[in-house]
């Protein structure tokens, strides 16, 4: 008795289960019955909603700017990559003057270079953003990408940029700090390379002498480690030289702007595709309410 009472209660039935099954496909086709019904009878809504669609893709089309996009290449070895898309990002946020006159007065370019500016976005190599990139290596190449209502390419805005990145006030100083102490070492390794090549010199001066002691010292300095530091410190002043030729700059130029042979806005017909849907669900949305206003009050079975 127990056992069928516990199954009564946990077990769902075939009975409840189609009445279910049926139920839903029955409200299901009479909402697919209710919306023909309101796409036959209220049409003229939905033409309506296609025709200022239209009209609508076709104004924007015509109204907003041609977008071309340029990109250049650039490498870092200072702070990190988020760091400088948070630097770059700061130049799409307009000014009180609006956003040309703010973008021409931060990178000091003329008024006619950037009006043309709309909009500046960084990626890193996997084309990624790269406000989210995590990575803390230096010296990775990231991309600085513009775009620009004409197909143009300008050294001056390239350069601006550049010179933007590099000319803020830690990382200027900064820059300036460290090429004095890499200054300083060369003079010092240039002046023990001269020392040594006097001792190296002297030595062979000695050795070609006649009157040579045959008294061996246990504690003589070995000559070979004459070549050795010479070769060490030669080392480190072509590693100093090397960073005095490309990093005294916080970001460099990799690769210049590249143009684009079509610009990237979306064409007319995609203007037309996408506002023209979106004026049909318009009217369609209209066209239901105002239907099922009008039957409020009543009962409707549609045939089906």
């Amino acid at each position: 008795m127990d056992e069928k009472k516990n199954q009564s209660e946990d077990y769902i039935t075939i009975s409840g289960f189609k009445k279910f099954v049926t139920d839903s496909l029955r409200y299901f086709f009479w909402f697919l019955s209710y919306v023909q019904l309101v796409i036959v009878k209220c049409w003229y809504f939905l033409l309506t909603g296609l025709f200022f669609g239209l009209i609508t893709g076709y104004i924007y089309y015509v109204s907003k700017p041609t977008l071309y996009k340029v990109s250049m290449l650039v490498a870092f070895n200072e702070l990190n990559k988020r760091s400088y898309a948070e630097m770059l990002d700061q130049l799409n946020k307009p000014g009180t003057s609006g956003r040309g006159y703010s973008l021409a007065s931060i990178l000091q370019i003329p008024q006619s270079i950037a009006g043309k500016v709309l909009f500046i976005d960084t990626r890193n190599m996997n084309n990624d953003p790269l406000d989210s990139d995590t990575s803390t290596r230096f010296d990775q190449p990231f991309k600085i990408i513009v775009g620009l209502k004409d197909n143009f390419l300008s050294d001056t805005l390239q350069n601006a940029i550049i010179n933007y990145l590099n000319n803020g006030n830690y990382l200027k100083k900064l820059k300036v700090e460290q090429e004095k102490i890499y200054q300083q070492k060369i003079i010092f390794i240039d002046g023990e390379l001269r020392k040594l090549d006097s001792l190296k010199l002297s030595y062979n001066k000695f050795l070609a002498s006649p009157a040579i002691s045959a008294t061996f010292y246990n504690n003589a300095f070995n000559p070979a480690d004459l070549f050795v530091q010479s070769a060490d410190l030669a080392s480190q002043r072509e590693i100093t030289s090397k960073w005095l030729a490309l990093n005294t700059s916080s970001v460099y130029l990799v690769d210049g702007f590249k143009t684009t042979v079509s610009p990237q806005s979306l064409s007319l017909k995609a203007d037309l595709l996408i506002f023209g849907s979106v004026g049909v669900l318009i009217g369609f949305i209209v066209a239901f309410l105002s239907e099922t206003k009008r039957r409020v009050g009543g009962t409707y079975q549609p045939k089906y």
